[in-house]
């Protein structure tokens, strides 16, 4: 009679090992992408606090006109930023509008 149980139980181990080492090593992979991440959102939301500038016309005061001209010859037609009137400032930073983290 042919007995593999011991050579079955010595791969099972090792295929155990193998497991646990690949979830130990994912998990040092996520915390460390985990904490590159937060220190980014953390930035991000720090900066958009700090941010003047309309997030929807970039602080130019215009925006284009949905209604205007779009061939190729033709130049682009601007309307005033219906966000911020025109400013160019950020007018509401606690808008449900704003992305943030």
């Amino acid at each position: 009679m042919l007995n593999l149980i011991e050579t079955l139980e010595e791969i099972k181990r090792k295929v155990d090992k193998l497991e646990k080492e690949k979830q130990k090593a994912i998990d040092e992979v996520v915390k460390k992408y985990d904490k590159e991440i937060e220190s980014y959102k953390n930035a991000y939301n720090v900066n958009l606090e700090l941010n003047e500038a309309c997030l929807n016309c970039r602080g130019s005061g215009k925006m284009s006109d949905p209604n205007g001209e779009t061939g190729y010859e033709s130049r682009p037609s601007y309307i005033k930023c219906t966000y911020c009137n025109g400013t160019g400032k950020w007018i509401n930073h606690n808008s449900d509008e704003v992305f943030k983290y």
